[in-house]
């Protein structure tokens, strides 16, 4: 993961995951504004998909680091987006899926 990111978004899915929730939870604590989230477009294989991401918290990309380490995938991301949140901007990644294979210091200890 890059050194310089401020800001981790994952995808709705695997936040619903990592918090035992279902996904429809998950969308209904977006609507009662107790979590941030955002679309952005995920290019596919043959086409293009909007995704809706949520900020995790740093407790949540603790858990995604261990489920990585355990699942033995990597996460893949968009590249890194510049995101202006009132008056601050910060340097986010987007995680958009995840791949078996090795990670290199993403859920090592």
């Amino acid at each position: 993961m890059e050194a310089n990111v401020e800001l981790v978004w994952l995808p709705l899915a695997r936040i619903a995951a990592l918090q035992g929730k279902s996904v429809k939870t998950i969308r209904r604590m977006i609507e009662d504004g107790n979590l941030i989230s955002v679309k952005r477009t995920v290019k596919g294989d043959k086409s293009h998909t909007n995704k809706s991401f949520v900020l995790a918290l740093q407790d949540t990309i603790d858990l995604d680091k261990q489920l990585c380490h355990k699942q033995g995938v990597i996460p893949q991301y968009l590249g890194l987006e510049m995101m202006q949140i009132n008056q601050d901007e910060f340097v986010s990644m987007f995680i958009t899926s995840y791949h078996k294979e090795r990670a290199v210091g993403y859920g090592e200890d």
